[in-house]
């Protein structure tokens, strides 16, 4: 259990400001990306809750306790958010009266080096440059999760498993096949796997453990089927 101390910000701030939060990632994970959005603690939210509260979304209409874990769905790679540098700002005509009328403007520094502020994407096998993203960015993403109410949900954890044991049930029977049609099936099946877990992302905000059934179990079905008529064979001959 993580235990977060905070520190409010002093009490001119506190009156000035709307509202004030956490700027936190709660879990970041091994590989130091940031999946699941976190609300902040129960006394003190998250600082993307409370604007998005101020923004009314219909979201922070619920209990945050209540709502279980949601998890990010990010809208592109690195950059997908258009920014501009303080110089920019505070030099007088370098951007357009109004530039930042009608938006929502998250303010943060770009660190020098990775690992303080960078985190893992989704995107680094589209491109190198895509493998790590800002604080600020992925900021940003959680907000406008919020906001606009899309972000990913997991399927219950019992319908996972009985969608595993169901695929390695299929995997063991590979072995009754010949080897070629074994290599179709299993083929037809991972393909249609990732194919069924990409719609679900991007149609239904649903996603679950895609590569343990597809990359996983019907690889080494198929190993498995291969190997037991190659040994069957020998046997025979």
């Amino acid at each position: 259990m993580v235990s977060v101390r905070v520190f409010p910000p002093i009490k001119p701030l506190r009156k000035a400001a709307l509202g004030w939060g956490l700027l936190v990632f709660n879990p970041v994970d091994p590989d130091y990306g940031v999946r699941q959005i976190y609300f902040g603690t129960n006394q003190t939210p998250t600082a993307t809750w409370r604007a998005a509260e101020a923004l009314g979304a219909p979201i922070t209409r619920s209990s945050r306790d209540a709502l279980g874990s949601l998890w990010l769905n990010y809208y592109g790679p690195p950059g997908s958010f258009s920014s501009v540098s303080f110089g920019d700002v505070l030099a007088p005509g370098r951007l357009p009266p109004g530039y930042f009328n009608g938006k929502i403007v998250l303010i943060g520094g770009k660190p020098d080096t990775l690992g303080t502020d960078y985190f893992v994407t989704p995107f680094p096998f589209t491109n190198p440059s895509h493998a790590f993203i800002q604080g600020t960015e992925v900021h940003a993403t959680i907000l406008l999760n919020l906001l606009r109410g899309e972000w990913l949900t997991r399927i219950p954890i019992s319908r996972e498993i009985a969608l595993i044991v169901f695929v390695g049930l299929v995997a063991g029977g590979l072995a009754l096949l010949r080897s070629s049609r074994a290599t179709l099936l299993s083929l037809l099946i991972s393909i249609g796997i990732a194919c069924g877990a990409c719609w679900l992302v991007w149609h239904q905000r649903i996603w679950f453990a895609w590569l343990i059934p597809s990359a996983v179990q019907m690889p080494f079905g198929l190993a498995w089927a291969v190997s037991s008529q190659f040994l069957l064979k020998s046997r025979q001959s």
